[in-house]
């Protein structure tokens, strides 16, 4: 997903609180890559009011350090236990 607004499609914040209000799930998960895949590092006050405002909306999120992909990309993982 793109973190900002690009022609009709809305940042990644609005995006993450829309598929929430629409489908109700359980649990959102939002996970910040910075910088991003063009290398363009997040401003970390603007992530900062990012993560605030989705924690508001009980929405789960954090930030991971993608400098190096090599290294942080088997970083996340879940479980799922459908019985």
């Amino acid at each position: 997903m793109q973190p900002d607004a690009f022609n009709k499609m809305p940042d990644a914040v609005e995006t993450i609180v829309g598929f929430a209000d629409q489908f109700g799930p359980e649990r959102v998960r939002a996970v910040f890559l910075s910088p991003s895949r063009k290398g363009v590092p997040k401003d970390p006050a603007k992530l900062a009011k990012m993560h605030d405002f989705l924690w508001k909306k009980k929405v789960e999120c954090m930030s991971i350090d993608a400098r190096t992909p090599d290294l942080n990309g088997k970083i996340l993982s879940d479980f799922f236990d459908f019985t």
